[in-house]
């Protein structure tokens, strides 16, 4: 690296201006689904269910990766991320004539008022959340806004796969060189006091040509791994009353090598699932 490495002001934001790379890397080395998977494996659930789904509302859609992949399937999607810089991001990668409203929010609250058919969180997004009073309550918030009938599709980070993260990383961080982005990236990961968390820390270089100098940006982010049977009576608690885990965004339910555990819950009302409809792993049984 050059001589000369400064500190990044603003890490968060530089760092999310590389998410693509970051996300690239994510899939080859740490098994993430593919957006168009993600899309894919939402719209066939969508399909098995009525009435049809139109309104999409996308929770912590960062720079609009699955945003795009389901504007290309024809939904009207609105998304909601407490990042501004997400938000110009997304606004890029979706071009100006993507009928998009993004609107720039945080967890727990959902300020909007009306129903959509479905809602949506992929990238691990709950993983982050604290505790499980504000998880229970971005549940309820997503419960006020589905329509009856409608379904709620998230993901979470499995306790095997943050072991996995914490035994490659435990002597020493792993990460990507790209010479071609002037862009150096290291993940570590560390187990702190708390039960049930990891620490994941990133730090990124970025190479300035003119100057030969490196900036530094780096982040530290708390993740939370929770049993699924909590999960899933939270999620009903919240009114939920079908809840559904299959395996990393395929028709198949999860198991105890299961890395990314992908929820389906459903909102009361509204017509019967086809009977054809895919079975996860019942995390909890339907209730009267």
């Amino acid at each position: 690296m050059g001589s000369q490495v400064t500190e990044s002001v603003t890490p968060n934001d530089e760092m999310a201006e590389n998410y693509d790379v970051i996300a690239s890397w994510f899939l080859t080395d740490w098994h993430e689904a593919p957006r168009d998977q993600v899309a894919g494996f939402m719209q066939r659930i969508w399909e098995e269910h009525s009435p049809p789904v139109n309104k999409v509302l996308e929770l912590c859609y960062g720079p609009g990766l699955t945003l795009r992949e389901l504007v290309r399937r024809g939904y009207g999607v609105t998304g909601l991320d407490a990042s501004p810089t997400q938000l110009e991001l997304a606004k890029q990668r979706l071009g100006r004539s993507a009928q998009v409203r993004l609107v720039e929010a945080g967890l727990p609250a959902i300020p909007l008022e009306e129903q959509f058919d479905a809602v949506v969180c992929a990238g691990g997004a709950f993983t982050y959340v604290p505790n499980s009073t504000v998880l229970l309550q971005a549940f309820q918030a997503v419960h006020r806004v589905l329509r009856p009938g409608g379904t709620f599709i998230f993901d979470l980070f499995s306790e095997a796969l943050m072991q996995r993260c914490f035994e490659y990383t435990e002597d020493a961080p792993r990460g990507i060189n790209l010479e071609s982005r002037g862009l150096t990236f290291f993940l570590a990961c560390h187990r702190p006091a708390a039960k049930d968390s990891y620490d994941l820390t990133f730090v990124q270089f970025l190479r300035n040509d003119a100057t030969q100098t490196y900036t530094r940006s780096s982040a530290v982010h708390r993740v939370h791994t929770r049993p699924q049977e909590r999960v899933t009576d939270l999620a009903v608690q919240a009114g939920f009353r079908r809840v559904q885990v299959f395996d990393n965004y395929r028709h198949q339910p999860s198991g105890p090598e299961t890395l990314y555990e992908t929820y389906v819950a459903v909102k009361p009302g509204g017509p019967p699932a086809r009977p054809e409809a895919s079975s996860g792993r019942a995390a909890h049984p339907p209730r009267p």
